[in-house]
């Protein structure tokens, strides 16, 4: 940020920022002395904290100096910030937490998905997942109408089940956001799931005659999603 002081008299400024936590933020100088026709390039540094704290999505930031000799001597500008792991540019905009996910079976894990109509028109994007087996993944709204240059969040819930069928290790995936206006436009993003492993196990105990001292058979049956010794 280029700070010039035009006046003839030196001033000393404050730098604010709003629309974001400012926890996020730090400044070189948060308030710092001008003197005339004085030229200051400052550095703000935004740093937000890792997911699932921080909202993926785009904030909308007022940046400004005012004097604190005469606070009706300020200046304001207004920026967009984008907060995302991972960004889709084009007609069909989508902002995501990342492109790897882990998820323990039985247990929900929602994928955020933001989606940003960056066409002309009214549009309606619709969300889907591809390569992961059926009945893990369900889309609370599967088809959201955007105006244009509209932000709106959706999400994809993942649960694998807790079942031996659901083996642990990575899954590579497709999240697939479709234009109803401009088809050729839809975006499609590779990612990846881990699936957590968890042991479980079935025991039976086999006599033919339990009341008596004789050899038995227990049958174990291994209900994990990874291979176990027992």
């Amino acid at each position: 940020m280029l700070l010039t002081n035009p006046g003839s008299m030196p001033d000393q400024v404050r730098i604010s920022i709003e629309g974001i936590p400012l926890v996020w933020v730090s400044v070189e100088q948060p308030v710092l002395v001008l003197q005339h026709d004085d030229k200051r390039q400052i550095k703000l540094t935004i740093q937000p904290p890792a997911p699932p704290n921080t909202r993926t999505g785009r904030y909308n930031l007022k940046l400004g100096v005012a004097s604190t000799i005469d606070p009706a001597r300020n200046a304001q500008v207004q920026v967009t910030l984008t907060v995302a792991g991972f960004e889709v540019k084009g007609r069909v905009g989508i902002l995501l937490d990342g492109l790897q996910y882990n998820v323990v079976p039985s247990e929900q894990m929602p994928i955020p998905v933001v989606l940003i109509n960056q066409g002309l028109t009214v549009d309606t994007f619709r969300l889907s997942s591809e390569n992961l087996p059926e009945g893990w993944v369900t889309i609370p709204v599967p088809a959201l109408q955007l105006e244009p240059g509209e932000v709106k969040e959706s999400a994809l819930i993942v649960k694998p089940p807790r079942h031996s069928s659901a083996r642990a290790g990575r899954f590579p995936f497709r999240i697939v956001v479709t234009s109803q206006e401009a088809p050729e436009q839809s975006a499609r993003i590779d990612c990846k799931l881990t699936v957590a492993a968890f042991i479980g196990f079935e025991s039976s105990l086999e006599a033919a005659q339990p009341d008596q001292n004789l050899p038995a058979r227990v049958t174990i049956q291994n209900l994990s999603n990874v291979p176990a010794t027992f």
